[in-house]
């Protein structure tokens, strides 16, 4: 298949990733034309020589309603020649407004995929109303959990939606032992991008108010983001600014994960939480709070995570029993890695190849 692919930039974030490590293995069988607002300079994942990448450099803000229809306007326009120019039979697209001017785009099939939790993820009134317009248009779509799935059948009567979770990758070779408890300091890490939707606020209260920084615990928040500045004053006026480290964006994220002891998730909503799932892949005991969507179809509480309340309270007694049980936290990471069997990137890649074949097959018929 000649497949264009197109997402917002590859400046980082799990959505990104996946989409970069798809098309990368996409390439192996298909032409793979890559197309982002953000040029491709800003590209923090690392891209095949093979794909075709294309940045439209017209990522930004409009700063009132004119702007944005001019803002979409072009981007509909530079969108639709750069996938006409690739010569693709199918796109596939990623992430809610880029899923709403690809769908208004392209001159082929499409196939729109839901990264965040739908329900849950602010957008304007214009935007919701363009996405309940643009995906009539589209052949098919992909929802990370079911409960998305359910959402968007409502937008796209009679028309296949596939439930694909993310994939992870395998512990690199030499990971080192699941009983990891050598310290302290030992390394409670979150990753994900400092912005409201994540929660890191609470994390951060939670934290200092809990055992951890008392017993030898240090908070790594790992990403960057526009919270920043705001959650360092947040660290400082809680007196932990010693225990709470803003390490920033990394790209080798397995290092991270081999040098901490924990990892938690704070957010109020994800899509599927890929940093969740890469913590248990590590054999790390990860506490989440029971958000919508993902953390529970991924822990069984007690098993192998903890999945807490959704709240400051929530968090703080997780993980004061975190911190305080070091043979639950070995019992629970030693089961968490259960999940690099099921989430892995040649099921992820099946799966997308084999609903965009069947899009590509029925576009053919019609015609």
């Amino acid at each position: 298949m000649r497949i264009a692919c197109c997402i917002h930039g590859l400046d980082g974030g799990g959505a990104e990733r996946l989409m970069a490590g798809l098309a990368n293995r996409l390439v192996e069988s298909h032409a793979v034309t890559l197309i982002t607002w953000a040029p491709a300079g800003t590209d923090r994942y690392p891209i095949d020589p093979r794909i075709e990448r294309v940045g439209l450099s017209l990522r930004g803000e409009s700063h009132h309603a004119l702007q944005g229809i001019w803002r979409s306007g072009q981007r509909i326009a530079a969108l639709r020649s750069a996938i006409a120019k690739s010569g693709a039979e199918v796109a596939l697209s990623f992430c809610d407004q880029m899923n709403v001017l690809a769908c208004l785009a392209t001159p082929v099939p499409i196939v729109v995929s839901e990264h965040t939790d739908p329900m849950h993820q602010p957008l304007s009134a214009s935007w919701r109303i363009g996405r309940k317009i643009a995906y009539r248009r589209a052949a098919a779509g992909i929802a990370l959990t079911d409960q998305t799935r359910r959402w968007m059948q409502a937008w796209m009567p009679h028309r296949p939606i596939a439930v694909i979770p993310p994939a992870i990758d395998a512990p690199p070779t030499g990971w080192p032992s699941l009983d990891r408890e050598p310290g302290p300091p030992w390394r409670l890490i979150a990753m994900g991008r400092l912005s409201p939707e994540k929660g890191i606020d609470r994390l951060i209260d939670a934290f200092a108010r809990s055992n951890g920084p008392a017993t030898g615990w240090v908070l790594d928040l790992i990403g960057d983001g526009p919270l920043r500045q705001e959650l360092q004053s947040l660290a400082n006026s809680l007196r932990c600014a010693n225990s709470i480290h803003f390490v920033g964006w990394r790209s080798n994220v397995w290092a991270e994960l081999a040098s901490a002891h924990a990892l938690a998730l704070s957010s109020h909503y994800e899509g599927f939480p890929l940093a969740l799932l890469e913590g248990m892949a590590a054999g790390l005991p990860c506490i989440s709070v029971d958000c919508p969507s993902g953390p529970r179809e991924l822990i069984r509480s007690g098993h192998n995570g903890l999945l807490v309340e959704s709240s400051n309270e929530g968090l703080l007694c997780g993980l004061n029993q975190l911190f305080g049980d070091p043979q639950l936290r070995i019992r629970l990471g030693r089961e968490a890695v259960a999940v690099r069997e099921t989430y892995t990137w040649q099921r992820f890649l099946t799966a997308h190849e084999d609903l965009l074949r069947q899009v590509v097959n029925a576009w053919h018929r019609k015609d």
